[in-house]
């Protein structure tokens, strides 16, 4: 199983490990991990045994060594946030049997629209370019950018194409050059260390062809062209600002003779399709929610089964009047945000309606450059009975899980779901964590959660803080409904238990793995 990420401790890590342990029924699984992780910090945060399991250091920086990698296991599992999108270095490419789990789909029309992007949702419709010859843009390119004469991607000077090709056939192959550079470099292009050209680059050169020839490999995966020339500081030559180390400009690519490929040579935007060819190495796509699945199928018009996570059971202690909410502290400008900020001011106008005796507490990381959100919720906490908890461990978030009688959950605040669907929350698991202990969820009703908790039967949904408020106060007043609910709520998070996760996916090992 293939995460780059797991130190994170984050949920998708934690969805990660139910379906690490579900596989657990089947054989051994072993961690595909970076170095320097701390496991037994990460097992105490997503209170989960990590002893059952093996772990690998692994290329993270090196897809294409990722995916030679592969080769050796009988299923490769592949969990890594944005592995299929515009990072091409989180990109894993399995040789054998495998399985990719997709958190939330990318945009790929984001900025898109008129023409261009009729005709990239044609190409996307139609999946026209999921067959014959494609490219994309590997480690070491730049986003496109625009010149003086056509757009065109930045080398950092050791760059990889990778070349979609049909199995055993060969293709011609042409790459366009900028010469937009302060000195002349010689462009070596390469594959596996097999020479394929080279070229002269003079500055002010004009727009140099490189031609050559590529053959598609049986296994289906991409060819990787090298692409090796000296490197400049654009901040040296270019501007004061611009921090980077470039190469060359790479302006244009042309596979094969045909229409498709001068189609895809005049008009570039529809390249951003390729990178869903990654799609095709997987024998199923997995993601962990109805809502999920529904936009995958509107962006990237493909399907996927929905394996929705298994959520570690949390222990129910004696309930105490505290309200808790767990996430990571970043405000909406960052994503989906858990809204910490808007629900310190709906608590503080339930005290100033009356309410006493209750607390609320907030848990959850912070990264440095999200500080100054956190201090703006440290500030509006200022004066009423909250808690902030940066960084708390395991057993003290437990702790909490155990004691709270409400859980309050607001990703999604004030967003449009179908303007902006990647900052609701996608699955929720913090939710169900505190469903299994007895707590109470009141939930922002959208995306995720609408689908987890089952409105005025095992919690509440809310779409503004004034209902956030209401709902709450109806749960506080009313010591029946609250012990009923809780009760409800801590039956409903066994829908999301090991045993049900290894149930739901047994027929996706079985597709996966008896297809020949």
């Amino acid at each position: 199983m293939c995460n780059r990420y797991w130190a994170t401790a984050g949920g998708g890590e934690g969805y990660a490990l139910g379906i690490a342990r579900a596989l657990l029924l089947h054989g051994d699984v072993e961690l595909l991990t970076p170095d320097g992780v701390d496991w037994d910090l990460v097992g105490e945060r997503l209170g989960t045994d990590l002893e059952p399991f093996g772990r690998r250091v692994a290329p993270f920086d090196d897809p294409l060594r990722m995916s030679q990698l592969s080769a050796g296991y009988d299923l490769f599992v592949n969990t890594t946030f944005a592995t299929i999108g515009t990072c091409a270095t989180d990109m894993v490419l399995p040789r054998v049997p495998g399985i990719l789990v997709v958190h939330f789909p990318f945009r790929v029309d984001d900025g898109v629209d008129g023409l261009r992007g009729a005709a990239l949702h044609a190409a996307l419709r139609t999946h026209v370019l999921d067959r014959g010859p494609a490219y994309e843009w590997g480690p070491g390119f730049t986003a496109r950018e625009r010149g003086d004469g056509p757009s065109f991607c930045w080398t950092d000077g050791d760059a990889q194409l990778l070349l979609w090709l049909p199995a055993g056939r060969t293709f011609p192959v042409e790459l366009t050059l900028g010469s937009d550079r302060p000195s002349a470099t010689k462009v070596e292009l390469s594959t596996e260390d097999e020479p394929l050209a080279a070229a002269k680059v003079e500055p002010g050169g004009g727009w140099p062809v490189v031609r050559f020839t590529a053959r598609g490999r049986e296994d289906g995966s991409p060819v990787p062209v090298r692409i090796s020339s000296d490197v400049f500081r654009a901040g040296e030559h270019v501007d004061p600002g611009d921090h980077r180390t470039l190469g060359v400009q790479v302006a244009g690519v042309r596979i094969g003779p045909g229409p498709l490929a001068r189609v895809v040579g005049r008009a570039p935007v529809l390249e951003r399709a390729f990178s869903l060819r990654r799609m095709r190495l997987y024998r199923a796509v997995a993601v962990n929610s109805e809502f999920t699945r529904r936009w995958v199928r509107r962006w990237w018009y493909r399907d996927a089964v929905v394996l929705h996570p298994a959520v570690p059971a949390r222990r129910r202690a004696g309930k105490a009047p505290v309200i808790l909410s767990v996430g990571r502290f970043f405000p909406a400008s960052r994503g989906h945000s858990k809204r910490q900020l808007e629900l310190v001011h709906a608590f503080g106008d339930l005290v100033e309606s009356g309410l006493t005796g209750w607390e609320l507490h907030l848990v959850g990381g912070c990264q440095p450059e999200d500080r100054g959100y956190l201090e703006q919720v440290r500030s509006a906490a200022a004066g009423l009975p909250v808690s902030v908890h940066v960084d708390a461990p395991g057993s003290a978030l437990s702790e909490l899980y155990g004691r709270a009688s409400v859980y309050w959950h607001a990703t999604g605040l004030g967003e449009d779901p179908a303007r902006a669907p990647e900052r609701q929350e996608h699955f929720g698991l913090a939710v169900v964590e505190a469903m299994s202990a007895g707590a109470v969820p009141v939930v922002h009703g959208g995306a995720g959660p609408a689908e987890t908790v089952v409105d005025g039967v095992e919690g509440f949904h809310f779409r503004t803080t004034a209902e956030l408020a209401e709902r709450t106060r109806a749960l506080i007043s009313d010591p029946g409904l609250l012990a009923t609910l809780s009760a409800a709520a801590e039956r409903g998070a066994a829908r999301y238990s090991d045993e049900a996760l290894a149930d739901r996916l047994d027929p996706v090992l079985a597709r996966v793995l008896d297809r020949h």
